[in-house]
Order: structure tokens, then C-alpha cells, then sequence
């Protein structure tokens, strides 16, 4: 018959300690308001705007008229802009992107084109104040700020560069990049098409 003995470690008659049941009641108390902690953070990480990007005074790269240029710019982008001539040398252009709402100005002169932030919806718009030479952005009040459990904490994101400077979702600077390369080479077909 073969017997078969359970041994049990003895480490060189170091006693291992085990966490008395208050010790361990507490970390498990601590758990739940580290992780809360831990994802408040994140959240605020990620919804923290970037300062809202303005295109001031790209050159166009080809000869053309004032004409040519505002047909250029109105013939717009495949995107979804819809561009409105407020006068020469003032276009105004919209993008609707489901509950979202981006509206800016175009300025243009036979060089260079601008594109300026005019007001939004739903793009996490923060107002930011004058910086050094910086323009005050021509935009919309901002609303007021939430008195959320963040804000009671002190964990709420200021949502401003270290200027001050006003800051908005990042997809608007997305779209904005976009409108500048499309307006390029809207310029560029408007130029050799004719």
C-alpha cells in the first residue's frame, strides 16, 4: 500500500503576515473611490480641448481674379461646407455634422485666404482671453460652467492652454485642415480650368 503525505512549506521559520480583517475591509473601501478617481481623470484628459486653430493668410499659390477666387471658395468642398458670400472678399461657411454645428469666416484677397472661428454648437467651445499679440476670437458666450461632482473635487479641466487662449473639440481643427487643403486645390483647378 503507498501512502500519500501532504507537507507543509516552513520558510526557514519566517512568519508570513496576513493583512489583519480591519487592513483589508479598508483597502476594499479604498478600491472602488481609486478606480472612480482613476476614470474621472481619464475623462477629463479626453474631453480637454485644443486651442481653437485659425488659417491666417495662406497664400494662394496661383495667379487669379477676385472672381476666380470666390468661385473657388464657394464651389466649396465634397465635405458638406455650405459656403453663403457675405461680400467681397466674405464668405461665410457651415458644417453640420449630426448635432454638431461649426461656422467660420473666410476672408480673401488675390494672395492669401484666412479662416477664422465665428461661433459653434456642440463642440466643447471654451472662451479663452487675449494673449500677448493674440486676436480675441470673434465668438459666441461660452455657457456656464457645470457644478458637477468634478468641479466639487476640484478635478474639473480648465479647458485653456497656458495663454488663455479659447479651445474647442478637436475634430473642429480636423475640419478646418480639411477646408485649407480643399480651398488649395479648389484654387488650383479654378486656375488651370480656365
Amino acid at each position: 500500500m503507498v501512502e500519500y503525505s501532504i507537507h507543509a512549506r516552513v520558510m526557514d521559520n519566517a512568519a508570513v503576515e496576513m493583512p489583519q480583517v480591519g487592513e483589508a475591509m479598508k483597502m476594499k473601501k479604498r478600491l472602488p473611490l481609486t478606480v472612480l478617481l482613476s476614470l474621472a481623470l481619464c475623462t477629463v484628459v479626453v474631453h480637454a480641448g485644443e486651442p481653437i486653430m485659425d488659417i491666417e493668410k495662406s497664400p494662394i499659390s496661383v495667379e487669379m481674379t477676385m472672381d476666380q477666387i470666390e468661385r473657388a471658395i464657394i464651389t466649396g468642398t465634397r465635405r458638406g461646407w455650405i459656403m453663403k458670400r457675405i461680400g467681397l472678399g466674405h464668405i461665410e461657411a457651415k458644417l453640420a455634422v449630426r448635432s454638431h454645428l461649426a461656422i467660420v469666416d473666410i476672408y480673401y484677397d488675390k494672395s492669401t485666404f484666412s479662416i477664422r472661428y465665428k461661433e459653434s454648437r456642440n463642440l466643447n467651445y471654451k472662451a479663452g482671453s487675449v494673449c500677448g499679440d493674440q486676436k480675441p476670437s470673434e465668438t459666441q458666450s461660452s455657457p456656464p460652467p457645470k457644478t458637477g461632482f468634478l468641479s466639487r473635487i476640484g478635478l474639473r479641466s480648465k479647458s485653456k492652454n497656458s495663454c488663455g487662449t479659447a479651445t474647442i473639440h478637436r475634430n473642429y481643427n480636423r475640419w478646418i485642415r480639411n477646408l485649407e487643403v480643399d480651398l488649395n486645390g479648389n484654387f488650383s483647378r479654378q486656375a488651370y480650368s480656365n
